[in-house]
């Protein structure tokens, strides 16, 4: 039982995000160029946060 209320919300979740991120891109709040329907400016976000995640594990090795 519990485990069908939590994919239930999840999946609620999910689809939230998904209607409002294609509402703000039709209003023209968020900018999507590849119509993935991920705001470029989480996209840039995530990059961003991989590559010094990335050094800062490069900088980890290094002192090993």
């Amino acid at each position: 039982m519990n485990y069908t209320l939590i994919l239930i919300a999840i999946v609620a979740f999910v689809i939230g995000i998904v209607i409002a991120s294609m509402w703000l891109e039709k209003k023209g709040i968020t900018k999507d160029d590849n119509d993935n329907y991920i705001p470029d400016v989480l996209e840039d976000k995530a990059k961003e946060i991989k590559k010094k995640a990335k050094d800062i594990g490069n900088i980890v090795k290094k002192k090993k």
